[in-house]
């Protein structure tokens, strides 16, 4: 069992496709018709046409290939599923991390949400976090509570900076000074 890229599939389908016709052949006959040959002119004992005492054994692990060579039916069935790709939205599925970083998602310091802190990342929307907790309601119900993730804007620009890094958690940000300043 093996798998195929597109690609590959693109050029080896269509060759695949014209040995159909070994389905059906017996490689063994290739084996048989090796052997006769041999008796025919008197080298099927290659221990002593070799001189060798391992010539037979060769012999038949040689002829032992086409025996035990067979071809099952090729079947191409594209495994290939858009949505699998991509979003509704258009935008391609990304691949996001499992951990999850509470820091990426600051949040308030109420201790009940730091020690339950859980997110989902969304695979359509660049990975962007929805962090959330379950909390205790009246008779120990469990209800899930989103808390949404802290972001700021940042200028590209700004008076002899320029943006140079925006940190994972959105909170904060680098410049590096433009040229001819320090």
């Amino acid at each position: 069992n093996f798998s195929l890229s597109i690609d590959e599939s693109a050029a080896l389908v269509p060759l695949l496709k014209k040995f159909r016709k070994l389905e059906t052949m017996d490689f063994g006959l290739f084996a048989e018709a090796g052997e006769d040959m041999m008796e025919a002119i008197g080298i099927y004992d290659m221990n002593e046409f070799s001189g060798l005492q391992v010539a037979n054994y060769v012999r038949d692990c040689a002829l032992a290939i086409p025996r035990g060579l067979s071809f099952e039916r090729f079947d191409f069935q594209s495994s290939y599923n858009e949505e699998n790709y991509f979003c509704e939205n258009g935008n391609a599925k990304r691949d996001c991390e499992d951990w999850c970083d509470e820091w990426k998602c600051r949040h308030t310091s109420d201790r009940e949400y730091n020690e339950q802190f859980k997110c989902e990342k969304d695979a359509c929307d660049n990975c962007a976090i929805t962090g959330y907790y379950f909390s205790r309601g009246r008779g120990d119900e469990e209800s899930k509570r989103e808390i949404t993730c802290v972001t700021c804007e940042f200028d590209e620009e700004r008076e002899n900076k320029e943006l140079f890094k925006v940190e994972d958690h959105q909170t904060s940000a680098s410049y590096l000074c433009k040229d001819g300043f320090i």
